[in-house]
């Protein structure tokens, strides 16, 4: 294991003790999936972060760690959204001037959410690893210190710090569940929780459609990948070349998953509908990759690290429509050998059920300023409710059709 690294996460953990650093977040027992997957279902719950990220643990620790005269010449990053707000926040709470480099396709929502901070950000017409190489590039020519999002011993150990306090809330735990980016988060929590429990199992799961670190590891060492749309943003992007994370990967991950985009959406409901939870995708895709092999956990104590929840209303709502369309979908064809277990009548209320929890839920985490926004997330829902209602309504004439098919001729 990395002694050196783990040493880094030691300090870091010491050091955010200070009320100025990231928070501890819960570890939530979850009953609801716990009884679905026949195992302890534990959720780490990095989305309740000041900015809505575990990504605020690196870029403070890497803040924390700068000289005074880097400081004073300000830092710059790269990021698909998440890391460049913890790097916006961290640099305004310490003073520092902070410049963002992002690939066009990140959302406007995690763009405005960088501005919020106070950082510039400069949008790169080309994918995250072009933003990444820019970024590097206007830094040593500004004389400016660049904090990657996943390539910094610092920032990696800043991650980790989460691998302790998993550790203080679960000793006993047997397995911790993350989505894989480039390689910092696994990276770091991996080796704060091999080195104390070398006997828990880390797992590392993959949007099928962006696993560059993945075939990296599968390869031997870290190549070019094709990428594809994926509701997991934040992990999204190639890994790059000389990344400090490979060789710590390779060392931490004891399996390898990966999930479909239907899979991580139908996760993403899960969530919210047994812990009313919204979620972005990178926070579904461990949950997806859990669910897929539940039947090799059943019994054991399970973490799924909850990254993040900063997605778009309408990427989120449209990630849930076509999970519950799936559902519906299939609970349509099993109707027709006649083993459906939910009737539309018994789908509806429990969606009805899920969305006023969620919306109260939502609600009481929301300080007063952000309630119109919430109240229109609430009107949002009753309209897809509505469509939900038109879709059990067809579901009902199936069944209706059904019964005169089974019926015998006069």
């Amino acid at each position: 294991m990395d002694h050196d690294l783990f040493a880094r996460i030691v300090d870091a953990r010491r050091a955010f003790s200070d009320a100025l650093g990231p928070a501890m977040t819960p570890l939530d027992f979850s009953p609801g999936l716990s009884a679905w997957l026949g195992c302890e279902v534990y959720l780490k719950c990095e989305h309740l972060q000041t900015i809505g990220s575990f990504k605020i643990r690196g870029a403070s620790n890497k803040i924390r760690l700068l000289t005074a005269q880097q400081k004073q010449a300000g830092v710059t990053t790269a990021s698909t959204g998440n890391h460049g707000k913890a790097v916006a926040c961290a640099a305004k709470k310490a003073g520092v001037v902070a410049t963002v480099y992002v690939a066009r396709e990140t959302s406007p929502a995690k763009i405005d959410g960088i501005r919020a901070y106070g950082a510039e950000v400069v949008v790169i017409d080309g994918p995250p690893i072009d933003a990444e190489l820019a970024g590097r590039a206007a830094a040593a020519a500004q004389g400016k210190t660049y904090i990657s999002p996943y390539n910094d011993r610092d920032v990696m150990a800043g991650q980790g710090t989460m691998g302790l306090e998993l550790l203080e809330q679960l000793p006993d735990l047997d397995a911790v569940f993350l989505s894989v980016g480039g390689g910092g988060l696994i990276g770091g929590l991996g080796t704060a929780v091999k080195t104390q429990r070398p006997q828990a199992q880390i797992v590392g799961v993959w949007p099928e459609n962006s696993a560059a670190m993945l075939r990296s590891l599968e390869a031997g060492e870290i190549v070019e990948t094709d990428e594809r749309p994926t509701l997991s943003t934040s992990t999204a992007g190639a890994v790059e070349p000389g990344a400090v994370t490979f060789d710590v990967c390779r060392q931490v991950i004891d399996k390898t998953i990966e999930v479909s985009e239907a899979q991580i959406a139908a996760a993403m409901a899960a969530i919210a509908r047994h812990d009313q939870w919204m979620v972005e995708g990178a926070a579904g895709v461990p949950l997806a990759g859990l669910v897929k092999q539940a039947r090799a956990w059943r019994g054991r104590k399970i973490v799924i690290v909850l990254c993040g929840r900063n997605i778009a209303l309408d990427v989120y709502l449209g990630a849930i429509d076509a999970a519950m369309g799936e559902a519906l979908s299939q609970d349509q064809a099993s109707a027709t050998t006649s083993t459906m277990t939910l009737t539309p009548d018994e789908i509806k209320p429990m969606f009805e059920a899920e969305r006023i929890a969620h919306i109260g839920k939502l609600l009481d985490n929301m300080s007063d300023g952000d309630v119109p926004l919430h109240r229109a997330q609430a009107e949002e829902m009753e309209r897809r409710l509505e469509n939900f209602e038109l879709n059990v309504a067809g579901a009902r004439r199936w069944e209706d059709f059904k019964a005169t098919l089974s019926k015998p001729s006069e």
